[in-house]
């Protein structure tokens, strides 16, 4: 092998080097920053016309996968509607005593699964795309009283016997269309390993070009 061919493959490693650095440590923080939501579900009460809405859901798509958000569509679905209505009357007016014209769309319940119970860390009324402000949320500890917030301001509480709110969100959420519907991309893990796949198969392959061309001389 001659001294180009030497130069040609030790860069080409650095290069093959930084590269699969990056995607670690790339992987490492989106793995932190994760780490609180593999057990958390934003539950989003939305319209399909609503433009902060939409920008909510989007927002969920690009940041966190499928399983951890959902989207009930109050003007296509009958079950969002009355669930939503229902919710904002027991729960937000006659418990929490929040003012009727603060409530809107989208409205998101932010649910904690335990294993044997779950609890609503959060009610958030608007369209927030903050990832610290939902981050926060997710790795909050549950209480008996629910926290409101209007924006990204807490102004109310649901005030509960318990932080089991099982029942709750038996009362209240709906899943009236499988969230399998969800056309999203594969989890980050999934996206990372196939990524060093390729990279390992990109070496081997150019390595044993190089040796072959090397024992042929």
């Amino acid at each position: 092998m001659n001294y180009r061919n030497i130069v040609y493959v030790f860069t080409l490693s650095i290069a093959v080097l930084v590269v699969v650095l990056l995607l670690t440590s790339s992987h490492q923080v989106y793995s932190d920053d994760i780490s609180c939501i593999n057990n958390t579900l934003f539950y989003m009460f939305g319209e399909s016309t609503c433009p902060y809405c939409k920008l909510q859901h989007d927002f969920f798509q690009q940041n966190y996968p499928a399983s951890s958000h959902y989207f009930c569509i109050l003007d296509k679905y009958a079950d969002c509607y009355n669930k939503f209505l229902q919710f904002v009357s027991e729960e937000l007016i006659s418990k929490a005593g929040v003012n009727t014209q603060e409530i809107g769309v989208p409205l998101t319940i932010v649910v904690k699964d335990y294993g044997e119970y779950k609890s609503i860390v959060a009610v958030v009324i608007g369209a927030i795309t903050d990832k610290n402000f939902w981050q926060q949320l997710a790795c909050s500890q549950p209480g008996s009283n629910i926290p409101v917030y209007v924006g990204m301001r807490q102004a109310y509480w649901i005030a509960t016997n318990t932080t089991d709110h099982s029942s709750l969100l038996e009362k209240y959420i709906v899943y009236p269309y499988s969230t399998s519907t969800n056309k999203e991309s594969g989890s980050i893990n999934s996206v990372f390993i196939t990524t060093v796949a390729i990279v390992i198969l990109i070496i081997v392959a150019i390595g044993g070009y190089m040796l072959h061309g090397y024992l042929k001389k």
